[in-house]
């Protein structure tokens, strides 16, 4: 068995996150795993307290310095919603050359029988174009500084975590992943048996679902749940 690990939603620049405080963790997953799949949102380029270029160069430093001090490990860096950025896009093919050990993907990754993606194809039900078209319409702009004061307001009181269950119950959300990896042809009739994705910020421990398992480590914002998960791949490369 080949060992990986996998998170998401760090929400790194932004303000809400406190997912600097898990670097430790994550440099200590990457030192033991043969993967390390960095599931989308890692960066936040929408809520970034960094302006732009700013965020951007950091991003890339982030990722350089991760791969490099695990050597070992091969990093595939997906990308979410809020860090599918044009700037840094355009810097990851150059990142990909310089390090041996990292790979970047836009919408999903698999290796043996488990498929790893962001997850913002749970929104709604959506096909890979229409996946494809909201994440180019997608708008990554810096707040007014009030938004950000009422956002920091809104996880003190905890609204947040209701609105995420309201608005990304289970069984919805992997019905709706389910369709999605139907259009992209990577469901159970292809092969795969554990999906492991982010976007809602909901802790999901191997949910099942018509024959898939469904994993999600929730996120560091606020008073939501989040951890790195562990995966065994059987016959990847």
């Amino acid at each position: 068995m080949t060992r990986a690990a996998f998170v998401s939603d760090l929400h790194l620049f932004a303000r809400r996150s406190h997912g600097h405080l898990h670097l430790p963790a994550l440099q200590q997953a990457s030192a033991t795993a043969n993967h390390f799949i960095l599931g989308g949102d890692i960066f936040d380029f929408r809520w970034a307290t960094l302006n732009q270029t700013a965020a951007i160069d950091s991003a890339i430093s982030w990722l350089r310095d991760l791969a490099v001090l695990s050597p070992q490990c091969r990093f595939h860096f997906l990308l979410g919603n809020h860090d599918d950025h044009q700037g840094l896009v355009a810097r990851l093919p150059t990142l990909a050359q310089e390090l041996p050990n990292f790979a970047w993907h836009r919408f999903y990754l698999r290796l043996g029988s488990s498929l790893f993606l962001h997850g913002d194809a749970a929104d709604r039900k959506l096909t890979a174009e229409r996946l494809t078209r909201r994440r180019d319409t997608f708008r990554h702009y810096t707040p007014a500084p009030w938004r950000h004061d009422a956002y920091h307001w809104l996880l003190k009181t905890r609204i947040d975590q209701l609105v995420c269950r309201a608005a990304h119950p289970r069984r919805l959300v992997v019905r709706r992943l389910m369709c999605y990896l139907r259009d992209i042809e990577q469901g159970p009739e292809q092969g795969v048996r554990s999906v492991y994705f982010g976007h809602t910020h909901r802790e999901i421990d191997g949910f099942r679902y018509n024959g898939l398992v469904f994993h999600n480590g929730g996120a560091p914002i606020g008073k939501a749940r989040f951890r790195i998960l562990q995966a065994d791949i059987d016959d990847a490369p």
